[in-house]
């Protein structure tokens, strides 16, 4: 969520102490919409992870449960399948020459 007032001098103070830097800071508060003022100031950098939802997010969790990986669902939705077909069409088994029986 995205601040809605200035940093003070104590909070940019605070974030310094932190090892974060005003850079870092606004882009946290003003540009990213994940994060909350007091995580912002305390968590020092490349210590918290916020799960970001793209534009195929819900389809790739899809393709994962139907043990679809990522770079074949990319490849599908290259070659023009739709997000539903190529998160749920089965993948086909390779055939190994010599173990016929």
């Amino acid at each position: 969520m995205a601040l809605d007032r200035w940093l003070t001098d104590e909070e940019r103070a605070r974030a310094k102490a932190n090892g974060i830097g005003t850079k870092t800071l606004y882009y946290l508060l003003y540009i990213s919409d994940k994060w909350e003022l007091e995580e912002a100031l305390t968590a020092p950098p490349g210590t918290v992870r916020h799960e970001y939802e793209g534009e195929n997010h819900k389809w790739l969790k899809l393709a994962k449960a139907n043990g679809i990986k990522v770079k074949l669902f990319h490849q599908r939705r290259k070659l023009g399948w739709g997000h539903h077909k190529a998160a749920t069409k089965p993948v086909r088994k390779k055939k190994v020459p010599g173990n016929e029986r």
